[in-house]
C-alpha cells in the first residue's frame, strides 16, 4: 500500500540528485581531496593527460566551532586562559567562541574577561578590569602535506560588548601573544577519515589498473581555500583517466549477473537502514529522526520504481537511486554530527565522506567505470559501525525491533481535520470475525455474503486497535475507521488470498511487491513489519495497513 507520509513542518527537504545535477561539497568531499596526503604528496598539475575535476568542499562554521571548543577551550566552563602571568595578578579568559568570515579571512570572536594587576601573589592591586570581546582573524592554510587544516593568525582586536573596536593597550599587549598561539595551535586532523576514503577508491573503480589508481591519488590537491560567508570553502582538484568503452555492445545480464545485481541492491538498502538506525540512535531530536525516516521511506519508493524494469547494463538506475538517497540523507547527518562531543562529529561523517567520493566520480559519466561493488558497500558499513557493520549488513524480511523503536514516534502521521465526518455504517460491528478462517479463504462469488462482513469486522477491529495504541483523538476515530475500510477496498477489494494457476492458496500480490489485504509494500516497509506475517496473517496485515 504505498501510503506516503505527508511533509511535516520543519522537515528537512533537499533537492534530488536529478534536480540539482551539481557536484556537491561537504566535509566528505574534502576527505577525498585530502587523500593525497596519504601518499605524502600535494601534487603539481600532472604531465599525463586526464579528465580534470574540481569538487567544492565546505566546513560549516558550527562544526569548526565545536572542534575549537573541544581542542582549545578545555578550562572550567569551556574556557581558555590566554594569559600566563606568573604573579597571578593579571588574567585574560576567553569563552563562547564564534567563527565567521570577515574581509576574506576566518575570524574568531570570543567573550573576554580580563584584568591587569600589580604586585605579587596574595597582594595584588587591580589596575583595571574589563569585560568585552576579542576578535582574531587569520588565513586558513593546509599543513603537513595536506593532512591537517590550520590557521595563520594575522590580526587581534579588542571589542566592547556591542562589538565596537576599543583601545585597551595594556590588556591587548598581555593577551595578544596567548590568543595568537591558541589560534595557531587549532587544527583539524583528518588522517583516519582520509585513510578510509583512500581504501574505498580501488574497490569502486575496478576497471582502473593499480597504476591508474595510484596516479589518481597523486594528482589530488586542495585549491582555492577561502573563508566564505557560511563556511570555510575550497576546491578538491584531481585528474582521472577515462576508460575506453567496451568494443562490443553488452549483452543482457546472465542469471549469475542478475543474482549479483539483486544482491547489490539489497545490500544498498541494508546499508541505508544501517545508517538510519545508527544516526537515529545518535540524536534525541524528533525533527531529525523524522527526517531520517522520510529519507528512508522516500528512497524505497524510488527503489520500488527502479526495480520495475529489468536492469540495463548501460544505465544503472539502482546506483543512481543509491547516490540520490545519500544526497538527501547528508544534511540530516550533518546536523546530527553537530550534536556530538569532541571529535566524534568527524568520525560520524566518515561514511558520508565516502558517499560523496562516489558522487564526485559518478558525475564524470560512464567512461570512468564507477562500480559500487558489494565489497565497497561492506567497507561503507564498517565505516558506520566499525567491525560490526559487516555483520549488520543483512537483507531480511524479519521485523527489525531497533528500527521500529528508534522511529516509533515518526510513524504516527498527522490527524485529519475535525470537519471530515461520515455518518453511515455498512458493516455490523457486533459481527465476530475469525482470523483463522479468513487466513485460509480465497472467496468465490457465492461466498461474498458471508465473507465480506467478516473482513469488515476485522478491519473495524484493526482500526480500533491502532487508534488506541496511537492515542488518536476521539474526534477522528470514526473518520479513521472509514478510511481504513475504504483503503482496504481500494487496494484489494477486501481480499487477502487468491488461488494461483497451480491451484495453491497464495497472498494477493502486485508486481511492485504490495501484499495482502492492505497491499503493504514489502520493500518499502521492510524492517518495520514482519514480511512473513504480512503475507500469511490477514489480521497482522490489516493492522499494519491501518497503522
Amino acid at each position: 500500500m504505498g501510503l506516503r507520509r505527508p511533509c511535516r513542518p520543519g522537515a528537512i527537504i533537499t533537492p534530488t540528485r536529478r534536480q540539482s545535477q551539481r557536484r556537491r561539497g561537504g566535509i566528505f568531499a574534502c576527505l577525498v581531496g585530502f587523500t593525497l596526503a596519504a601518499n605524502g604528496v600535494v601534487a603539481q598539475a600532472p604531465e599525463s593527460v586526464g579528465i580534470p575535476v574540481d569538487v567544492p568542499l565546505r566546513f560549516e562554521y558550527p562544526l569548526l566551532e565545536r572542534l575549537l571548543v573541544a581542542q582549545a577551550f578545555t578550562g572550567v566552563g569551556d574556557s581558555l586562559e590566554v594569559l600566563n602571568d606568573p604573579s597571578g595578578c593579571s588574567e585574560a579568559v576567553l569563552r563562547e567562541p564564534v567563527l565567521s568570515a570577515v574581509d576574506g579571512m576566518l575570524e574568531m570572536q570570543a567573550r573576554l574577561s580580563g584584568r591587569v594587576g600589580m604586585g605579587a601573589a596574595g597582594a595584588c592591586t587591580t589596575v583595571f578590569a574589563w569585560q568585552g570581546r576579542i576578535a582574531i582573524s587569520g588565513d586558513p592554510e593546509i599543513r603537513d602535506g595536506g593532512l591537517v587544516l590550520g590557521f595563520d593568525p594575522r590580526r587581534v582586536r579588542l571589542l566592547d560588548p556591542s562589538g565596537m573596536p576599543v583601545r585597551q593597550d595594556a590588556l591587548q599587549s598581555l593577551a595578544d601573544a596567548g590568543v595568537r598561539a591558541a589560534f595557531r595551535r587549532f587544527q583539524v586532523d583528518l588522517t583516519p577519515q582520509l585513510r578510509s576514503v583512500g581504501e574505498l577508491l580501488p574497490e569502486v573503480l575496478p576497471r582502473h589498473s593499480r597504476a591508474q589508481i595510484e596516479a589518481l591519488l597523486k594528482t589530488l590537491r586542495v585549491t582555492a581555500l577561502a573563508a566564505e560567508p557560511e563556511a570555510l570553502g575550497a576546491n578538491i582538484s584531481f585528474y582521472v583517466d577515462e576508460i575506453p568503452p567496451p568494443s562490443t555492445t553488452e549483452a543482457a545480464l546472465s542469471a549469475e549477473e542478475l543474482a549479483r545485481w539483486e544482491e547489490r541492491w539489497q545490500l544498498m538498502d541494508a546499508l541505508l537502514v544501517l545508517a538510519v538506525k545508527y544516526y537515529a540512535a545518535a540524536t534525541q531530536l524528533q525533527e531529525l529522526r523524522d527526517s531520517l525516516l522520510d529519507t528512508l521511506i522516500e528512497s524505497r519508493y524510488r527503489l520500488r520504481d527502479a526495480l520495475t524494469e529489468a536492469p540495463d547494463p548501460a544505465a544503472d538506475a539502482v546506483r543512481e537511486w543509491f547516490l540520490e538517497s545519500w544526497e538527501t540523507l547528508a544534511p540530516t547527518i550533518r546536523r546530527i554530527g553537530l550534536e556530538q562531543p569532541g571529535r566524534e562529529h568527524l568520525a560520524l561523517l566518515s561514511v558520508v565522506a565516502a558517499a560523496d567520493a562516489l558522487e564526485a566520480l559518478d558525475q564524470l559519466g560512464p567512461g570512468i567505470g564507477l562500480d559500487i561493488s558489494t565489497d565497497g558497500l561492506r567497507r561503507l558499513a564498517r565505516m558506520i559501525n566499525g567491525s560490526d557493520g559487516d555483520e549488520l549488513l543483512r537483507y531480511s524480511g524479519d521485523l527489525d525491533p531497533q528500527l521500529r523503536e528508534l522511529l516509533e514516534n515518526s510513524i504516527r502521521g498527522t490527524p485529519p481535520p475535525s470537519s471530515w465526518r461520515w455518518q453511515f455504517s455498512p458493516i455490523p460491528r457486533a459481527m465476530a470475525a475469525s482470523g483463522d478462517r479468513l487466513n485460509s479463504w480465497a472467496p468465490k462469488r457465492a461466498d461474498l455474503p458471508e465473507y465480506l462482513p467478516l473482513v469488515g469486522q476485522l478491519l473495524n477491529t484493526s482500526a480500533a486497535n491502532v487508534s488506541r495504541r496511537r492515542k488518536l483523538d476521539p474526534a477522528y476515530e470514526e473518520l479513521f475507521r472509514r478510511l481504513v475500510l475504504t483503503a482496504a477496498w481500494q487496494e484489494s477489494c477486501w481480499r487477502h488470498y487468491v488461488v494461483s494457476d497451480d491451484r495453491k492458496l497464495v497472498p494477493l500480490r502486485s508486481g511492485t511487491g504490495d501484499v495482502g489485504l492492505m497491499q503493504v509494500n514489502e520493500r518499502i516497509w521492510r524492517g518495520f513489519y514482519d514480511q512473513q506475517r504480512l503475507r500469511w496473517d490477514i489480521e497482522y496485515n490489516g493492522e499494519a495497513g491501518a497503522e
